[in-house]
């Protein structure tokens, strides 16, 4: 493998986003989407905790934890960030004050609903369009995020303007707003109506009737199905014109009337592109949870010898903690697994463990009852599941999903013989420690950056030549890539899948 290569700046995504039945299980900084909090408000999502009782114990575990000596420079070890409200109350969590400012700047502060009065809970455009949203595709979260960005892009650059008078005027703001969607000019932004009845295999849409069903279709002469199909497009431009709506009223309550090239920015036709772009060109994030890990240097520094006495202490402390919710959330698996209309008494469970009463205050990190073999047999039994590849480790914590845009990567085209391989260093879970405490807020114990990606070389490239990737795994036969490119909306003809094509058809 070839050194990496010398990206022209750091390879972060503009975008991305935790997709929503994600966020039910794992707890992440909405900025950086690193794993946020500690070990055990992990453990308190999978129990069915919701988020403020999580926050609220995580608190009293901190003033515990500093009442013991610690601080952000020495975090023990099951600490994997700092957990961060949002400012403005929506929800939101992060992982150090700095990711919940550069979040705010960039596009939050448009869309935080946690200032909307209570009266307009259900009538607010912002709470509105989030419910929309969560209705009908999460991604219109995310499209949200990306017309913030550029509606705070632009504000900011015709307020420095000379002769600005707030509300762009008679000003000549073309410049501003070019320079506001800069960022995203570089990737490919067909409608999505077009991109969906492209991949449904049907031409794109130009104002003219679809063509005839036909079986490839899937109609199979269903007349529901075919009306269905020629609707989509007329179906997709609703949704995005009904988004978009509620995006503008928004706006235009936080930062006035809109200048007529903000609002052009803003329109269905635009909203719709931008899913569109997301639809051709983001990607998938995942990263596995930090747990696993954590629970094993659980283990070690609880054993005698391992580390010094106060590393034990707290270990010690959080060792049952830890472990009575390790066997809540195996037996909770269990139980799925074994399905609801099962007699609960029949189950065996795989640790039997008596369910917590939440406690908010200062005795949250209280004993579980548990001495430290029997906490330890639990942890190892977690470890340990069986499954293949640790998979049940995997069904146990679940990993982060996610999807993000990047400037680079997103860019690059298909080949099945790629010269690069892009990967994720950033979700490799290290210590860290820092005399900074505005850094180690965000960089305790356990925190990695699952979104920081790098090109590596797979083979020397002549100067001038492309740089590709591969879009499916690659070690996948011709049937098997061509059928997963489809997604991608090309039939794939490189030289690769032209060989093999060959040697199968002589």
């Amino acid at each position: 493998m070839k050194p990496l290569l010398s990206l022209p700046s750091k390879a972060m995504p503009l975008v991305a986003m935790q997709s929503l039945d994600n966020a039910q299980d794992v707890t992440v900084c909405r900025n950086c989407l690193g794993f946020a909090g500690d070990v055990i408000s992990q453990l308190d999502n999978l129990t069915g905790l919701n988020r403020p009782e999580c926050l609220a114990r995580h608190k009293a575990r901190q003033r515990c934890s500093k009442s013991n000596g610690y601080d952000d420079q020495t975090a023990p070890a099951h600490e994997l960030s700092g957990l961060y409200e949002c400012l403005g109350g929506c929800g939101e969590v992060y992982c150090s004050p700095r990711c919940r400012s550069e979040h705010w700047e960039r596009c939050h502060r448009l869309l935080c609903v946690g200032p909307v009065p209570d009266e307009e809970a259900q009538s607010h455009p912002l709470v509105e369009f989030r419910i929309h949203a969560m209705q009908t595709n999460e991604i219109f979260l995310l499209v949200g995020e990306v017309m913030a960005q550029i509606a705070t892009a632009f504000t900011e650059k015709v307020r420095e303007k000379p002769g600005a008078d707030g509300s762009g005027g008679d000003l000549d703001v073309d410049d501003e707003i070019s320079a506001a969607r800069a960022p995203f000019a570089d990737f490919v932004q067909e409608p999505w109506w077009d991109v969906a009845v492209a991949r449904d295999g049907r031409d794109k849409t130009d104002g003219s009737s679809p063509p005839p069903c036909t079986p490839d279709d899937g109609c199979n002469g269903d007349e529901n199905v075919c009306a269905a199909a020629a609707a989509l497009p007329g179906t997709l431009r609703a949704l995005c014109g009904e988004s978009s709506a509620l995006l503008r009223r928004a706006f235009a309550r936080s930062v006035g009337p809109l200048p007529a090239p903000l609002e052009q920015a803003l329109t269905a036709e635009m909203f719709g592109r931008v899913v569109g772009m997301f639809e051709q060109n983001n990607v998938g994030i995942r990263a596995p949870s930090p747990i696993p890990e954590v629970l094993r240097e659980l283990l070690s520094a609880s054993s005698e010898g391992d580390s010094d006495d106060a590393t034990r202490g707290i270990s010690r402390e959080v060792l049952g903690e830890v472990a009575q919710l390790v066997g809540e959330v195996m037996d909770d698996e269990y139980e799925e697994e074994e399905g609801e209309d099962e007699d609960e008494g029949d189950l065996p469970m795989i640790c039997r463990v008596s369910p917590r009463t939440f406690v908010a205050g200062d005795d949250a990190l209280e004993g579980s009852g548990m001495g430290p073999g029997e906490a330890e047999t639990i942890l190892k039994v977690a470890m340990d599941g069986g499954g293949e590849e640790g998979e049940e480790v995997v069904s146990l914590f679940p990993p982060l999903d996610g999807t993000a845009l990047y400037p680079l990567i997103c860019c690059m085209n298909h080949s099945c013989r790629p010269n690069c391989l892009v990967r994720y260093p950033g979700r490799r879970r290290e210590k860290k420690a820092t005399a900074d405490p505005e850094k180690a807020a965000g960089a305790g114990a356990g925190s990695a950056d699952p979104l920081v990606a790098q090109l590596v070389l797979l083979e020397d490239v002549p100067a001038g030549e492309e740089l590709t990737q591969s879009y499916v795994t690659r070690e996948m036969g011709l049937v098997e890539r061509r059928e997963a490119l489809e997604d991608y909306g090309f039939f794939c003809t490189c030289p690769r899948c032209l060989e093999e094509e060959a040697m199968a058809s002589s």
